[in-house]
């Protein structure tokens, strides 16, 4: 497909020409294979003017073949840019097929520690620091195995936090 092709390029001369011309086949996902469409392509490949072109243009919520949708492979790429355009129209509390959200992925990233922390912030709004995937690994596990330790450090004491606020509001029950 042209429009995926040059979503993976980068080609923003392209991808605007392509979708002047309207809605087509070519904005879904590929059949087979890895199922990624052109939103997913220009996540993984970090680039966030294609990302923000076709945001518009395509559903944020579809899934590739892992699961997988375009905020986990934009957080994934540590692209701050990307997962800004996609955060109001995707479902960062979404998990791949192996329970990992967008926020999982992000920490797992090797963005700079500064981005790393915009990025996660940002994913906070919107998601659970203390979710699990189905290994059982918080957000705080990833940023950990990542080598991300002040991110891990600030995700345990959230986690930790977290806890501790629910038990206290049990036992007022």
């Amino acid at each position: 497909m042209i429009l995926s092709a040059a979503a993976s390029a980068g080609q923003i001369a392209v991808i605007r020409s392509l979708l002047l011309k309207g809605p087509q086949s070519q904005f879904g996902q590929k059949p087979g294979g890895d199922r990624r469409d052109a939103l997913m392509n220009a996540a993984m490949f970090g680039h966030s003017d294609a990302v923000e072109m076709l945001a518009p243009h395509s559903n944020a919520k579809a899934v590739d073949s892992r699961g997988m949708t375009a905020l986990m492979m934009a957080a994934l790429t540590g692209n701050e840019a990307s997962v800004e355009a996609l955060i109001a129209v995707s479902d960062a509390a979404a998990t791949d097929d192996q329970g990992a959200t967008a926020l999982m992925y992000a920490v797992a990233s090797s963005a700079p520690e500064r981005v790393l922390m915009k990025i996660v912030e940002r994913l906070l709004s919107r998601s659970d620091p203390c979710a699990r995937d189905s290994n059982g690994a918080t957000a705080a596990d990833y940023a950990w195995e990542a080598g991300n330790s002040e991110c891990a450090q600030w995700l345990a004491a959230l986690i930790e936090g977290h806890a501790a606020l629910l038990a206290t509001k049990a036992r007022g029950r």
